[in-house]
């Protein structure tokens, strides 16, 4: 069965990629075999998957999704790096931003995607020491995987407050949920359609099997479901006088509506901090970005080849901040604000923390922490690390005047202006 990857190695290759060897290899056959199978292909048919379920199944697929197979995908020795990975910078900023309301929306605290935990441990840690009362943290994870991976990071790190953490795998839709809700690059993980303006209208893509062998091709016929979840983002599009260029190829989510929805939906009041990596309409759509933002990572290397090594690395897209605030809106959320990471941090105070570690560590004579301290503070802030390319979006649900007096993070720069 070594041949299913002989066109993953050439390609890897071409791109001067790592090849999979070892188990990683076994595995890497073993996804294809099953991506192949559910496609059913009969000798010499020709089968087509849109795009979206593609991505699904190569991210989520149980057992053999990326982020579902027990593969080490985070931090240096992963595939990409997170902000909560390079040290605890992000966390505790983000604690000094939700501390003051933290109180009003019972002590509760719900994540999205937790991914290795490090977020969850670092912001309890860092809330507890502003001496906030934490009722409960709840953790919504579709990876059974990552799932337990967050367990173990969470009695090893907090086992004094091990008892305050909640998985689950979706939130109640009754209305009755008072939170401070978090999903830090959520967004861009979700599956994607990706599109091409052709005559006017969008022609989605799709992967093509033929004698296991796979390809891409836009594809004008749309299934019903594919009609039903593109209709919201084709009035999104309108309404906004969004022009498509002709040619353009770019995405967009067809779930993230429908997950703002939910989210409202369980709320009867609450916050919602969305942070990803994207840009508003008017510089996602432009015509010098014709190919789109779809990009995958493997061992830290970035490129365009969605084919490659299903299962075995990361898939992604930017996000449309401005579809972001119109469907949050729609949902009946707030748009409380909208920042670069950079001004988000900077405005909680980071910078004051930053000194105050590196003086810490000029006087220990610990050299290589203030390094890596200094390292950290470059990523996150610079324009050309996360400081620009990095957002952060704030929606409320019923939330009290005074309540809005304390929220910070919005005050060195607001761009909903922008959107």
């Amino acid at each position: 069965m070594t041949e299913l990857l002989t066109w993953d190695d050439q390609t890897a290759q071409s791109l001067q990629l790592p090849l999979l060897s070892g188990a990683a290899r076994e595995h890497g056959i073993e996804v294809k075999m099953a991506l192949l199978n559910s496609l059913q292909q009969q000798p010499g048919s020709q089968i087509y998957m849109p795009f979206e379920d593609y991505m699904q199944f190569c991210l989520y697929q149980t057992g053999l999704g990326y982020y579902s197979s027990g593969l080490h995908i985070f931090d240096e020795d992963g595939d990409f790096i997170t902000s909560p990975s390079m040290g605890k910078l992000f966390a505790t900023s983000l604690a000094e931003a939700i501390a003051p309301t933290l109180i009003a929306f019972d002590g509760h605290i719900v994540e999205f995607g937790a991914g290795n935990g490090a977020l969850a441990v670092e912001l309890v840690e860092a809330l507890v020491a502003r001496g906030c009362d934490i009722k409960q943290y709840t953790i919504i994870e579709l990876s059974p995987t990552l799932m337990q991976r967050q367990q173990q990071v969470v009695a090893e790190k907090l086992p004094t407050q091990q008892a305050m953490f909640v998985w689950q795998d979706s939130l109640p839709v009754d209305n009755e949920l008072s939170a401070v809700v978090i999903a830090n690059e959520v967004l861009d993980a979700m599956p994607h359609c990706r599109f091409k303006m052709v005559d006017g209208a969008p022609k989605l893509l799709s992967v093509v099997a033929r004698d296991k062998q796979l390809s891409l091709d836009f594809c004008k016929t749309l299934s019903s479901q594919q009609s039903e979840l593109l209709a919201p983002w084709l009035t999104y599009w309108q309404e906004d006088n969004i022009a498509l260029p002709e040619g353009l190829e770019s995405e967009y989510s067809p779930y993230m509506p429908g997950w703002l929805n939910a989210i409202e939906q369980s709320l009867d009041t609450g916050m919602l901090f969305l942070v990803d990596y994207g840009s508003v309409a008017r510089e996602f759509y432009l015509p010098q970005r014709l190919g789109g933002t779809f990009i995958c990572h493997y061992k830290h290397f970035a490129h365009e080849q969605a084919l490659l090594y299903p299962g075995m690395q990361d898939l992604s897209a930017s996000v449309d901040f401005t579809a972001v605030a119109h469907f949050g809106l729609a949902a009946g959320f707030e748009l409380v604000g909208v920042t670069t990471q950079a001004a988000f941090l900077t405005s909680v105070g980071m910078l004051d923390d930053v000194a105050k570690q590196q003086r810490q560590q000029q006087m220990d004579n610990k050299l290589s922490d203030e390094y890596r301290l200094l390292q950290e503070t470059k990523r996150l802030l610079m324009p050309g690390e996360m400081g620009e390319r990095f957002k952060v979006m704030l929606f409320g649900k019923n939330i009290s005047d005074d309540i809005y007096e304390q929220i910070s993070g919005f005050s060195h720069q607001e761009i909903s202006d922008q959107l």
